[in-house]
């Protein structure tokens, strides 16, 4: 593990014994039960449009590259390809590792089921 995530979770879990993060018990003292709604909407939203666009953009990239007939182009566009899956992959996903992070450093409200 990467030694400044270790510092950065050794951190929170400082400030956790010390109680700074002890009265956070529900996501609607934080956030209000208005805002978690129209955040997970938006999330939603979002885990819907990011496969869609990854999914058209490839397809077009890759189209361009097969009627210029150019190795170079098509190396180009599986390239942009695999860069947008892995991006779609880790927006797609984000929720989950907050909620395991936090889940390490003993934080149990994680996202507040935005995403989940």
């Amino acid at each position: 593990m990467n030694m400044k995530v270790i510092v950065v979770i050794d951190i929170i879990n400082n400030l956790n014994v010390l109680g700074i993060f002890t009265d956070i018990t529900d996501c609607g003292s934080v956030l209000g039960a208005d805002l978690t709604e129209v955040l997970k909407d938006i999330y939603k939203a979002i885990q819907i449009a990011v496969p869609v666009l990854v999914i058209l953009l490839c397809s077009v990239d890759i189209a361009k590259a097969v009627v210029a007939q150019e190795d170079k182009d098509m190396q180009a566009a599986v390239s942009k390809s695999i860069k947008r899956v892995i991006i779609g992959l880790v927006i797609f996903f984000v929720p989950l590792i907050i909620d395991v992070l936090l889940d390490l450093v003993g934080l149990a409200s994680g996202t507040c089921g935005i995403g989940g």
